[in-house]
């Protein structure tokens, strides 16, 4: 049936350069942290992580890579990066994309794709399926069978679960839970193709939907993950606000459970999204308030319905507010700080409005909110200045990586944030800022460099 449409499009190469081999490595690397980062996301039953997820293996699928390179890749990113705290939970990621992509293979055939995983593809042709994927693959061809004779849908597959669930007397049991959400994933694999194939990518418009209550639309969360440039303070702006704050997004789910490569991945692209220009109420209402819903991911029965005022956006709000307060308190200068009040925080942070509403009418407040935000950020970076003062000198040309092992903050009481959540989220509140702090102080004399006029041009 051919390959996805705009796939292509949406899967450019992370780095321009003439050696082909070095900007193949690149997209793989980014491709294989997308599927690791989406994947963390879930965690928070995040129906658009759940999303994302998927596009992120419907991208690996479109340019060629086997399923081998896959798990390869992901095993050595997950292992450098120090991404998950158990080893069973890159078994279960790679299980998922597993199921994702012999779902893939099942609905529009076997592809070449691109020459990044060609090879790898075809050494798997003519070899006979065993063990875990051949079980996958019979799955995944049951499910599209009882999806076309029954016309059942990813909507229908939870109500079913669900009544399941509710009848059955005592626990279900792993092996149950595992295959219920192995389907679920599967046929949202499906209808997500499907809406695809049917034109709904890239702005084209697609048939009516459904009647699923889901958004099965593209996320656009690869896109943000291919084109972040390696350095967080490069100022092009290669794609525009929404992919980024789509990965904002993913990320800060992430780093919300604790995962502290999501933390590093909300630091960096906030501190982008600051120098591209992009106000915080810019990047927060290009979200829609469905994609801070929690409840309707793999793991759940069902979704909540959208609508009315999100913990997850206020707390989202709260922390991309935080990091821009930050840099603007270490001196780093936003393009738009002379032109837009209220640049540096989410205005509508405290508003029950929903924030398309917010976006159409232009009425902002929590203003008051936002000077909470700044005392507390120059509190916790004086505080850091003290302590700093009492040690020995803090080595500002430490490896990159190093400034996102500090998404903690000690309490006398080791089990305080154990049991108040206060605490865990001043906890939180308090390392985005050291955590920014330690990502901008080693680059602050490059930057404004940048930004000084020369002493010729100053004197004219």
């Amino acid at each position: 049936q051919g390959r996805l449409r705009g796939q292509d499009r949406l899967c450019r190469a992370a780095a321009a350069g003439d050696d082909a081999q070095d900007v193949s490595e690149a997209t793989t690397n980014a491709l294989v942290r997308s599927l690791l980062l989406s994947f963390l996301a879930t965690q928070n039953r995040s129906f658009f992580a759940s999303k994302s997820f998927i596009e992120t293996v419907v991208a690996l699928y479109e340019r060629g890579y086997s399923l081998d390179a896959i798990k390869n890749a992901a095993t050595f990113n997950t292992i450098s990066l120090g991404a998950m705290s158990e080893p069973t939970m890159l078994d279960v990621m790679l299980t998922w994309a597993t199921c994702v992509y012999v779902t893939l293979e099942e609905l529009v055939g076997t592809n070449a794709g691109h020459e990044e995983g060609r090879e790898g593809r075809e050494g798997q042709e003519g070899q006979e399926e065993t063990g875990p994927v051949a079980g996958l693959r019979g799955m995944a061809k049951m499910w599209i069978q009882r999806r076309r004779e029954e016309g059942l849908t990813f909507q229908g597959l939870l109500m079913q679960q669900n009544m399941q669930e509710m009848t059955q007397v005592g626990s279900s049991g792993e092996f149950v839970r595992v295959m219920q959400q192995n389907a679920r994933l599967i046929m949202l694999t499906l209808e997500m193709v499907e809406g695809w194939k049917r034109g709904g990518v890239e702005g084209v418009e697609g048939e009516e939907d459904n009647g699923s209550p889901f958004d099965m639309s593209m996320p656009g969360f690869v896109a943000g993950m291919l084109e972040m440039p390696e350095d967080p303070l490069e100022e092009e702006d290669r794609i525009g606000c929404r992919p980024l704050a789509v990965r904002l997004l993913l990320a800060f789910n992430a780093a919300a459970l604790g995962y502290l490569v999501g933390a590093r991945m909300f630091v960096e692209t906030a501190a982008h999204l600051y120098v591209c220009g992009w106000t915080a109420d810019e990047v927060f209402l290009s979200l829609s308030d469905f994609e801070f819903e929690q409840g309707g991911g793999f793991q759940v029965r069902i979704a909540r319905p959208p609508g009315g005022t999100s913990v997850s956006q206020a707390l989202f709000a709260r922390w991309l507010s935080i990091v821009y307060m930050t840099m603007a308190k270490l001196g780093v200068a936003h393009p738009k700080a002379a032109q837009a009040e209220g640049w540096a925080w989410v205005c509508s942070l405290q508003s029950n409005t929903s924030s398309t509403d917010l976006l159409e009418s232009g009425d902002f407040g929590g203003s008051l909110e936002a000077h909470g935000i700044f005392d507390f950020v120059v509190k916790t970076l004086q505080d850091k200045a003290e302590s700093e003062s009492e040690e020995e000198d803090v080595d500002l040309d430490a490896a990159p990586d190093d400034y996102f092992e500090g998404f903690t903050f000690k309490y006398e009481d080791d089990n305080l944030t154990r049991v108040s959540s206060f605490a865990l989220v001043l906890q939180q509140q308090v390392s985005l800022v050291d955590m920014t702090k330690l990502l901008i102080t080693p680059r602050l004399a490059n930057v404004g460099s940048r930004e000084r006029p020369s002493s010729s041009s100053s004197s004219s």
